[in-house]
């Protein structure tokens, strides 16, 4: 009993390697032709139906007498087999190493956005704290790029608007003691008050008011012709 059942297992472990070897012999016989875009069972139906178209003639060739042309067509598709999978399989490697190098940049850009948006969280957190503290300033600089003069209002830290003006060619520097400076302004030439209001891309400065050599670093911003109007952008 013992003889039978360790000869049963033998042989299924026999027969399961068998398969498997058949199995990655035709998985590797079918892979070059993964630069198809195909997957291993459609790349095993080219290979089975080439295989098979090339014996079926060679068959038929025989059956006609036709012998030395069933040879040379089972040569000329040997010849060819072997230099389209050599081909393929170049072609697949190409095609696997660019899929890897792609891999790679996507995780390189998704690294360094993590990285970036924990600097942001980190950058946020000490301005709130020094905010939280009364230790905040933020300076920016203005270029009027238009050929008008252009009169602006900025929320100072007691909710109110101080007012302001730069001239064409001009830049005008401002700073207060706030989170973010808010400006607005009438961006349109016609009649009216047509209004726009962002938070202006601004330096943040902490623990004490801006001086002089702040105003070289400070955030630069330009108002530019946008049809008939202007409007405000960060440089």
């Amino acid at each position: 009993m013992m003889i039978a059942v360790v000869f049963a297992v033998a042989l299924w472990y026999g027969l399961a390697y068998l398969g498997m070897t058949a199995i990655i012999s035709l998985d590797y016989i079918a892979y070059p032709l993964s630069w198809m875009g195909v997957g291993p069972a459609v790349a095993w139906l080219i290979v089975g139906c080439f295989a098979g178209a090339v014996m079926g003639r060679a068959k038929a060739l025989r059956g006609f007498g036709r012998k030395p042309e069933a040879k040379k067509l089972i040569l000329l598709a040997s010849v060819f087999s072997i230099f389209f999978w050599t081909i393929s399989l170049g072609a697949t490697s190409l095609v696997e190493k660019k899929a890897r190098q792609k891999a790679e940049a996507q995780r390189i850009a998704q690294e360094e956005e993590m990285r970036r948006k924990a600097r942001e969280a980190e950058e946020k957190a000490m301005l709130d704290k020094a905010w939280a503290e009364g230790k905040l300033w933020r300076i920016a600089s203005i270029t009027n790029q238009t050929n008008g003069k252009i009169p602006f209002q900025i929320l100072n830290a007691k909710g109110n608007w101080d007012e302001y003006w730069v001239k064409p060619g001009a830049t005008v520097t401002v700073w207060e003691k706030i989170r973010e400076i808010t400006i607005r302004f009438d961006y349109s030439y016609a009649e009216g008050y047509q209004e726009k209001r962002y938070s202006l891309a601004s330096t943040p400065i902490i623990g004490r008011e801006p001086n002089k050599s702040d105003q070289a670093r400070a955030r630069s911003n330009s108002f530019r012709a946008n049809g008939n109007g202007f409007d405000l952008y960060a440089n």
